[in-house]
């Protein structure tokens, strides 16, 4: 995950990597006092990394509902439906595996057709040429044996 960093632009691992707890301290509790943050002027007192300080917060926070983000209730519906979602992206994977496998299957017959018409026509025009050459030979041999 990245965070955004007015400085630099992004920064890495903002929700791994924890954040000062003695600031995160500070700050929770101003916020129970109902305060709010100028995260800037904060980030200028603390001097530390205010991005992890808030994504731990917020972590906490989440940790802290009493039924969690995703109330229990809901599970068997959210669980259903991310199953139907992965069974549609599965199906449509797998339809387009087997339309990529019968492209190639299509393409690997064709071929194969292909070249058995070539052989088929090379071996034509060899035998109408042993052909011709037989009756020219039959020819020839008519001839000589006239002209004897």
């Amino acid at each position: 995950s990245s965070g955004i960093n007015a400085e630099y632009g992004v920064c890495e691992g903002i929700f791994r990597k924890p954040g000062s707890r003695a600031v995160q301290r500070q700050i929770e509790a101003k916020l129970d006092n109902g305060e709010t943050i100028d995260w800037i002027a904060e980030q200028m007192q603390a001097k530390c990394f205010l991005p992890n300080v808030a994504s731990s917060l917020l972590k906490n926070y989440f940790r802290s509902l009493p039924e969690g983000l995703f109330p229990k209730v809901l599970f068997p519906d959210f669980e259903r439906k991310l199953k139907e979602k992965l069974e549609k992206l599965r199906r449509k994977r797998r339809e387009k595996l087997e339309k990529r496998l019968n492209e190639k299957q299509g393409r690997r017959l064709n071929e194969r057709l292909e070249n058995r018409l070539k052989e088929k026509r090379r071996k034509g025009q060899k035998e109408r040429l042993q052909s011709e050459r037989d009756s020219r030979g039959k020819e020839r041999s008519k001839n000589v044996k006239r002209k004897q």
